[in-house]
């Protein structure tokens, strides 16, 4: 809670525009909802009624700021922020005060910050916590490029913008170096990502402070807690001073996850590796990792496989030991190579320090860092021509690309594909979509597959626009918990299953009581996933409580089946939830299971592992496409369904 109350009006009053003394405009904000608050501030949402623009604004009672080291620390923050300009850094737009507060206006994160994604999730994946760390780290190279020292890294201070951008703000407790070797010695930072060395302040610290909290930050993010946290600020130092920390049994961490991360957490700040060491070491240059994350990574975890190659990021090969090599050649790229930035940079900076966290070559004075470098590895160059569904590795769902295919037929995906496309961006609007920019594979990613889907099962006629019992299991209900638990579904043929937010799956048909299968979490170290069967009463105590939520999940699809009332928001249903007719089991050697689904702006959007893609529509209509009968099934809005072969689908 503030310190001091901060009253605020509903229409907030900026008169700083001011000619000889005499105010010629007055710029107006409208007071929206409370942001969040901290020990001396509250942020607010504001809206211009200039331009309409919105933005967060962080109030300051003036009655906190009667000290003079108050009123100092206020001042430094403001004066270093201002003066900022790069990717992952919360844009600074004004600053003004009137009689109670003071203002500061910034951009708008959107999307919250990591504290409540990583809440909201528990946890993070591998390819996650690279895209993030990543960001931080090209952030950082800007920062300490300019002798400035964060001292207050940790998730609640990194904030994620409308395209899910990593934006670091907070800058209070944030200071500039006078020169490379001045040492600060204040204490200060939060418990849980405070640096030993700040805690033994006879030495001072530097910009390793902010290493140490990219490691205790890593951690959060794929533990879902701190590594030091304990009941008591006292034991937390303690554990901090001696780096004691250890990785739950119960929590799949990859190896090279935890060497980095113990290469970082060391007590000795000269030890610790430079941002570049870092950025060079295996766990980044292993596997490549997307360079932003779908808004649906919020709440699900993100598929590496439903992302366009293109928006991939490739680091070059390294090794634990790079990260704290100082002879190497800089992976972030050095000052000099900076060349795009979101924003106009300061006019003038300070050089890069040669030394400490930051050791790198020597460059100019006055060249400015910017977000990307030429000498940051860019993502995959692999071109992929729209409309033609891109090649997949088994590792990656098993659709492969069969390129013996007739020409007439790839001619005829394509142009269902476009189709597809085009009716899941724009089937509940006619107008056309607004011009904001999507999130890479977002839509396409698992429309694009539906032709490898397609392509890869057998020939079957098909009567266009006929009518007949098709014997595809389709997904006829689903319940949305994936705030908590995951994604629980029911089946045309009986099969209840459930997709956990940690990416393992569940599922068993309601004739076979004796079996259910079950899915592990994709390994890390070949991608791969595999499917184990389980009596129901017997099996592994590790997947009790999943047990347990199958089944509640199956009373709970089952009675909203039989409900006349209307469903809750989480809940939703095909057009054609009670199958006429009986549609057969596929048997325990190959069931039918729910493999991805995705939220698109106005569909439901289904893979399941008969190689059948669901687009359920929020106008109740919905398409059915089928690999083993090379067809498409529409159900119109009056539910009747009509069947075309795969040439024919541009009919829709």
């Amino acid at each position: 809670m503030p310190r001091h109350p901060v009253i605020v009006a509903d229409v907030i009053e900026d008169h700083t525009f001011k000619k000889q003394g005499k105010t010629s405009h007055v710029k107006r904000y409208k007071k929206g909802r409370l942001l969040g608050k901290g020990g001396f501030a509250h942020c607010y949402k504001i809206t211009s009624y200039d331009s309409h623009r919105i933005y967060a604004c962080k109030i300051i009672a003036k009655a906190s700021l009667t000290k003079p080291s108050a009123r100092s620390k206020l001042w430094n923050e403001i004066r270093l922020h201002r003066d900022l300009s790069h990717k992952h850094i919360v844009r600074f737009e004004r600053f003004f005060e009137d009689d109670m507060n003071v203002y500061i206006v910034l951009e708008l994160c959107h999307n919250q910050s990591l504290m409540e994604m990583v809440r909201r999730r528990r946890r993070l994946t591998d390819p996650e916590v690279k895209c993030y760390m990543w960001q931080l780290l090209l952030c950082l190279k800007y920062l300490h490029g300019l002798k400035i020292i964060h001292r207050d890294l940790k998730l609640s201070n990194l904030f994620l913008d409308k395209d899910m951008n990593l934006k670091l703000g907070d800058f209070g407790l944030t200071t500039k170096l006078a020169n490379a070797d001045e040492r600060k010695r204040t204490i200060c930072g939060t418990p849980n990502y405070i640096a030993p060395e700040i805690l033994d302040a006879r030495k001072g610290h530097s910009f390793e402070v902010d290493i140490w909290a990219i490691g205790v930050i890593m951690y959060t993010m794929l533990v879902g807690r701190p590594p030091f946290e304990t009941s008591s600020i006292k034991a937390t130092y303690k554990r901090i001073r001696s780096s004691a920390y250890k990785f739950p049994e119960n929590v799949a961490i990859s190896k090279d996850a935890r060497d980095l991360i113990a290469v970082i957490l060391r007590t000795n700040p000269e030890k610790r590796p430079t941002l570049d060491g870092i950025a060079r070491h295996r766990f980044f240059s292993k596997e490549p990792f997307p360079a932003t994350l779908p808004t649906t990574s919020l709440k699900v975890p993100t598929d590496l496989s439903e992302l366009p190659v293109s928006s991939l990021i490739t680091v070059p090969g390294g090794s634990p030991t790079d990260a704290t090599s100082k002879s190497y050649r800089p992976v972030l790229g050095d000052r000099t190579n900076y060349t795009a930035n979101a924003h106009p940079a300061p006019k003038s900076h300070p050089p890069l320090p040669p030394r400490g966290a930051m050791a790198t070559r020597s460059t100019t004075r006055n060249q400015i860092p910017r977000a990307r470098s030429s000498g940051m590895p860019q993502p995959s160059s692999m071109a992929k021509e729209r409309g033609v569904p891109r090649a997949t590795s088994a590792q990656q769902g098993g659709w492969k690309r069969h390129e013996e295919n007739p020409v007439e037929e790839e001619r005829d995906l394509r142009d269902l594909n476009d189709n597809l496309r085009r009716t899941i961006l724009n089937k509940a609007s006619p107008k056309p979509p607004p011009p904001s920019r999507p999130h890479p594979g977002f839509h396409e990613g698992i429309v694009d597959d539906t032709g490898n889907c397609v392509r890869a099962g057998t020939t079957s006629k098909v009567q266009a626009g006929a009518e007949y019992a098709w014997d595809v299991v389709w997904v006829t209900r689903w319940a949305d918990y994936t705030s908590k638990y995951g994604m629980g579904y029911a089946l045309s043929d009986g099969t209840y299953g459930v997709c956990f937010n940690d990416q393992t799956k569940i599922a068993y048909h309601t004739n076979e009581h004796k079996f259910f299968n079950y899915v592990e979490r994709r390994s890390s170290q070949d991608n791969s996933s595999r499917m184990s069967s389980h009596s129901t009463e017997n099996y592994p105590a590790k997947i009790t409580k999943k047990v347990l939520l199958l089944g509640h999940f199956k009373d709970y699809l089952s009675r909203s089946s039989s409900s006349t009332k209307s469903k809750p928001p989480y809940i939703g249903q095909s057009p054609h939830p009670n199958p006429s007719y009986a549609n057969p089991t596929q048997g325990e050697s190959n069931p039918v299971m729910v493999k991805k689904w995705m939220k698109a702006e106005h569909a439901m959007v289904f893979r399941l592992s008969n190689q059948t893609v669901q687009l359920v529509f929020h106008d109740q209509t919905e398409i059915l496409l089928s690999s083993e009968h090379q067809s498409v099934c529409y159900s119109d809005s009056n539910r009747v369904r009509r069947f075309y072969p795969i040439g024919e689908g541009q009919r829709l």
